[in-house]
Order: C-alpha cells, then sequence, then structure tokens
C-alpha cells in the first residue's frame, strides 16, 4: 500500500509540474515584444522597448494609478511594483543586447509599469555608426521573439 501511495504521489507531482510548465509557455506565447529604434541626424540613437499581452486587448488603458493619500511611496512603486520593474530593465538590457543597437548601456528616458503593458523608452550612450545605419536605417520596428 506504501508504494502505491508514493507512486500516485510521484505522479502527481510530475502532472503538476507539466502542467506549470504549459502555463508558462502559453503565458509566453501571448506576449509581444518590439524594439522601436530611431536614429537621429546628430548620431543620437533613441529606442523604445515595448512589451504587451495581445490577449488582453484594450485592457490597460482602463488601468489608473491612485495613490492613497495616507501613504508616502517613493521611487519606482510610484509606476508599478519594483520586481516589474526589474524584469523591465532586464527584457530590454537582453534586447539591446541580442540587437546590438546599444552597445555602451542606454539612458532611460521614460517607462510605462501596467497590467498588461511594460515599455521603456531610452537613449543610447554611444553615438550611431555608419554600420548602425546599415543595419538599422534612421527608424525601424524591430520584432522580437521570446527565447523559452
Amino acid at each position: 500500500m506504501g508504494r502505491v501511495k508514493n507512486a500516485v504521489g510521484v505522479a502527481l507531482v510530475a502532472a503538476g509540474i507539466l502542467a506549470g510548465c504549459n502555463a508558462v509557455d502559453r503565458h509566453h506565447s501571448s506576449m509581444s515584444e518590439v524594439l522601436e529604434v530611431e536614429i537621429r541626424p546628430n548620431g543620437s540613437k533613441l529606442f523604445v522597448y515595448r512589451m504587451e499581452d495581445l490577449t488582453a486587448g484594450d485592457a490597460h488603458r482602463a488601468q489608473v494609478y491612485r495613490p492613497r493619500p495616507d501613504r508616502q511611496v517613493e521611487g519606482p512603486r510610484e509606476r508599478g511594483d519594483v520586481r516589474t520593474y526589474r524584469r523591465l530593465q532586464a527584457f530590454t538590457q537582453r534586447a539591446l543586447d541580442t540587437t546590438g543597437y546599444c552597445r555602451d548601456g542606454y539612458f532611460e528616458l521614460d517607462r510605462r509599469i501596467s497590467t498588461n503593458v511594460l515599455w521603456m523608452r531610452g537613449e543610447c550612450r554611444d553615438d550611431a555608426t555608419e554600420e548602425d545605419l546599415e543595419k538599422f536605417g534612421r527608424k525601424d520596428t524591430l520584432q522580437l521573439s521570446r527565447s523559452r
């Protein structure tokens, strides 16, 4: 009887792990990632990294942040959860590394963190080269695929 309980327990754990992995894949498959790049005439390189849940439709437009007057909040929590902000930074850096757009890092100019949309606007620390102009043009939108 003890072996049967153990076998059932192992089977349930394995099924749970497989179901969890499947849920993660479904979640990522509904996400759209793009990197919009723009090289200005003065050689500055701007970008917007955007990740959006395609299954949510326009739900992100209804998200309104209203701080509670009795609570003081400082830093990234004003625009969203710190953990989500760090993920946005990591995703942005991965996109820039993958494309080779910002070689020397970037300055964050603006960001949005909501339930269904994450985006960050920034400027590269390095100026555009002739190779950058050949590879990216003056303005382009690059579709990114997430590695699972």
